[in-house]
């Protein structure tokens, strides 16, 4: 495994690191056609938040080095006016200069290593840029949303109510369960209600503008993943909730959705970083399908 600096885009004021395989040799011309030797796919992994390009307990470092380990090539990145990257040489939304610097790092690695087709992991706030980048960039062929957008059903908050009820100590059990019947009284709401979330907030597009999106991706090929953590239990509380949101939907079946209580948002023990760097390392052939089948 080799690693080294990156910088790339408008004016190169973004910071990176390559991590890739010691058998990928790197080099840079300006052109390079791409051939048996060169890879068909790059990781791109970057912020999540204001987190730099290491992740939350360096989740991004370790996620990187394992796929490296298994021939990928991955590139950690922080985003403009994050990290080590300098703010971005013009003005524009959040949300579309993290589509320019993503598919800025794209066409770093397409120059400089010939690759074309890209899997991109988003944590959190991350997990929206990557959303918009794979609408923008048919580059985009897999993607993996981590507590990212959700959309409540009737059941999430009594759910929720009940296992933080069975969570409570003994002493605080009486108290606990008289706020959980008054809230489930209160409850009336819609299906597939978009929440409002402090990751998020405002942030989520309608039911129906999301469901638009993955049909979109299922027609392109895109092997997308959803994962939930334990840690959202507000907006996210049982495994179903994403098939009942979007039941009938037919790209249903071609979107893998997981709900993880085992792992936190912040993956915070060491035994939460193995479970989400194994999840990511056992959607590798399915990731590596995408691209080929993409030509």
């Amino acid at each position: 495994m080799i690693e080294t600096a990156q910088q790339f885009g408008p004016g190169a004021r973004l910071v990176g690191v390559l991590t890739r395989p010691e058998t990928q040799p790197e080099t840079r011309p300006e052109t390079r056609p791409e051939g048996p030797a060169s890879p068909k796919l790059a990781w791109l992994l970057f912020n999540a938040g204001v987190i730099g390009r290491v992740g939350a307990h360096r989740i991004n470092v370790k996620l990187a080095r394992q796929l490296a380990q298994r021939g990928e090539v991955v590139l950690r990145f922080d985003l403009s006016g994050r990290g080590d990257s300098r703010f971005a040489l013009q003005d524009a939304q959040p949300e579309e200069q993290s589509v320019r610097d993503l598919q800025a790092a794209m066409d770093h690695l397409e120059r400089t290593l010939g690759i074309r087709q890209f899997a991109v992991i988003g944590f959190c706030s991350g997990a929206m840029d990557a959303y918009w980048t794979g609408l923008a960039d048919t580059r985009i062929r897999a993607m993996l949303m981590f507590d990212g957008f959700w959309y409540r059903t009737r059941w999430t908050m009594p759910i929720r109510n009940l296992k933080r009820l069975l969570g409570s100590p003994p002493q605080a059990t009486w108290r606990a369960a008289r706020r959980r019947v008054q809230d489930l009284a209160r409850v009336e709401r819609a299906d597939s209600e978009p929440a409002t979330t402090l990751f998020s907030p405002g942030n989520n597009p309608a039911r129906d503008e999301f469901a638009g999106a993955m049909q979109q991706f299922a027609d392109r090929g895109v092997a997308v993943r959803l994962v939930y953590s334990g840690s959202v239990l507000d907006y996210y509380s049982y495994g179903a909730q994403f098939r009942q949101v979007f039941r009938g939907e037919p790209w249903l079946g071609r979107v893998r959705c997981d709900y993880r209580p085992d792992i936190d948002h912040m993956f915070l023990t060491l035994d939460t970083q193995r479970r989400i760097s194994e999840l990511v390392v056992d959607w590798l052939p399915e990731v590596r399908s995408a691209c080929s089948h993409a030509g």
